[in-house]
């Protein structure tokens, strides 16, 4: 089932924690991170059988219970209604396929072919009937493919090969003959493929190997794992075939793992899981392989989804985290598509879709979690410095004080600690800045809070002391805002008790704040922002006092 893809503007959430763009196409080192589809957003079922855009860019998604319509907002849900005889034939959906005429075709499991009737959004069906030799050869639709010629194909699960005939509306079948040795070699069959190179071929995937069809002659050759020779094809059950843009044929085994077939030598070489290599197949059992627009090859198991890494052939596992919000929905893969944004769609066996949008994947997202201890404090971030060492500094809401370092993508946590006094002075940080001799400030807030200077080299905090009859300290424990001017001079902005200007030979403060009776004072005491442009000039923003110009 390989199809024409396109896209319209669909899903985007926003994730609490850090964001951190990095620019330039995926590469195997970065996170994957999805957008989920699932029940809760519309969608009629959570076992994906298959998905497919369509050229009016809709997306498609077949399900256990019902024909999904996403349009970038929402699901249109079409199901089997047995009072409507042009409804849907079943609600079992296995196959989706739009051909050349931009006609959508169904597959579905017990309610034979479905031709969708865009204009008045009807169905016609076409079902095996015992009495007519010409019709669909069984009920249960496994695969839809337009070949080269416009010929269409459907597979279905008694191991008959169908050739439909558009003109007379009927049905050729091609199915396993014993006293034939060059008839199709199969019970049941999976998928149907053309290959882009080989375009009187037909590869056909069934219970008992892999099938190549010369639609010319019509004769089928057969190619059957074989215990005596360690290149034959690794195991019967071909669930998948792909060509990618390099010519190679890849093949995926219900249970044998990922083959590539060499044409030439009609061999075949083996990708399976190894439980003593983490960089192996993840699951022997693949059901779909893609490969992108960036030439990256994935592979869908029944244990997550795998990039190979053609050079060193070696696997990337990403695969199902209940603590990852942005993680694969669920590990068991039928189906991968991209559309033509880019954006790469996965089916998922209870867990919905997962979409991977590489446009929204610039940003590098670190959220806590719970089993990492490395791992952000806490997901609500109220400040970010990157001071000049390159150091990115994070301030939280009750989860202190983050340091980051780049290389590991590990974060060192500073908290504070009742009994050491020089500890941070509460969890909670609302700003932070360098001054001109590379200290960080940390404005905290809190019963505890206030302004915390940090000793780098032995890692410890000094606090400055709030009095409310002594004008010379700190106004205020909950600083709102730091800036450091071009003099090297550090202004800092309270919640309630205005700006303060702190004297680093004396260490003591300067208060600003608003007097009543002064029109030239500071018009409220809640600074939120300061801000020193290049003239000199201090702009102090305040809550319900406007900007204010020093």
């Amino acid at each position: 089932m390989r199809k024409f893809f396109s896209s319209r503007n669909l899903m985007s959430w926003i994730w609490p924690g850090i964001m951190i763009f990095a620019p330039g196409l995926l590469c195997q080192s970065q996170r994957v991170a999805f957008d989920h589809l699932d029940t809760e957003k519309g969608l009629s079922n959570n076992y994906v059988r298959c998905i497919i855009s369509d050229s009016k860019g809709f997306i498609w998604i077949g399900t256990e219970d019902g024909l999904n319509r996403y349009d970038g907002h929402g699901c249109k849900v079409y199901k089997h209604d047995p009072a409507i005889p042009n409804s849907l034939s079943g609600n079992h959906i296995q196959s989706l396929y739009e051909d050349h005429q931009g006609i959508l075709w169904v597959g579905t499991w017990l309610g034979g072919l479905n031709c969708f009737d865009r204009q008045s959004e009807t169905f016609q069906r076409f079902q095996h009937d015992p009495k007519i030799p010409e019709s669909l050869s069984h009920n249960e639709v496994v695969d839809i493919y337009e070949d080269h010629s416009k010929i269409l194909w459907i597979a279905t699960y008694d191991g008959k090969l169908n050739r439909f005939d558009r003109d007379t509306k009927t049905f050729r079948h091609f199915g396993h003959d014993p006293q034939n040795p060059q008839s199709l070699y199969g019970e049941m069959i999976f998928d149907i493929y053309e290959s882009p190179g080989q375009p009187n071929v037909l590869w056909v995937g069934t219970n008992w190997g892999l099938n190549r069809l010369d639609l010319k002659s019509e004769t089928f050759k057969h190619f059957k794992p074989d215990p005596q020779n360690p290149q034959s094809l690794s195991y019967r059950e071909v669930y998948t075939i792909y060509e990618d843009k390099a010519g190679t044929l890849w093949i995926g085994t219900y249970g044998g793992g990922l083959n590539y077939f060499d044409r030439q030598s009609e061999t075949f070489r083996h990708f399976m899981h190894d439980p003593h290599d983490p960089q192996s197949l993840s699951n022997d059992y693949v059901r779909t392989i893609f490969e992108d627009h960036s030439r990256m090859l994935w592979i869908g198991t029944q244990e997550g989804l795998n990039l190979f890494d053609r050079e060193n052939a070696t696997f990337k596992r990403i695969q199902y985290d209940s603590y990852n919000l942005e993680g694969l929905s669920n590990n068991v893969i039928y189906n991968i598509y991209e559309d033509r944004s880019g954006a790469l769609w996965v089916g998922t066996y209870g867990g919905g879709v997962n979409r991977f949008e590489r446009r929204r994947s610039v940003f590098q997202h670190f959220a806590h979690n719970t089993h990492n201890p490395q791992s952000l404090s806490t997901n609500t971030v109220y400040a970010l410095y990157e001071d000049r060492q390159g150091i990115l500094w994070i301030g939280t809401e009750s989860g202190g004080l983050n340091k980051f370092d780049r290389k590991s993508g590990a974060f060192h946590t500073f908290k504070n600690a009742r009994e050491n006094p020089q500890s941070l002075s509460a969890n909670t940080i609302y700003s932070l800045r360098e001054d001109l001799q590379g200290t960080l400030w940390i404005g905290t807030s809190g019963p505890i809070g206030g302004l915390n200077r940090f000793d780098r080299e032995n890692e410890t905090f000094k606090h400055f002391e709030v009095k409310r009859h002594d004008p010379t300290t700190l106004s205020s424990r909950t600083i709102f805002s730091l800036c450091v001017d071009r003099s090297g001079v550090l202004w800092i902005g309270t919640f309630d008790k205005g700006l303060n200007r702190y004297e680093r030979q004396t260490q003591t403060f300067k208060r600003y704040q608003h007097d009543p009776r002064n029109p030239a004072s500071l018009s409220t005491n809640t600074i939120y922002s300061i801000y020193e442009d290049s003239q000199g000039i201090l702009w102090v923003g305040t809550l319900n006092g406007g900007l204010n110009r020093f």
